[in-house]
């Protein structure tokens, strides 16, 4: 059980380092479901569009 729970800890890291999410503004399952894909939407696309062109 322990080793679950870490690697939720990890992602949540992963989470605040990279899509710039310092604290996530609801406590609703939803909420915090709306956050998070829209921060991964914002990370795809600057992603896609900061990519050397092939």
């Amino acid at each position: 059980m322990y080793k679950a729970r870490w690697q939720i800890e990890i992602f949540f890291r992963w989470i605040k380092q990279h899509l710039n999410i310092p604290t996530l503004f609801g406590t609703t399952q939803n909420a915090v479901y709306g956050q998070l894909f829209c921060a991964f939407i914002v990370y795809v696309l600057l992603k896609w569009l900061l990519m050397p062109l092939k």
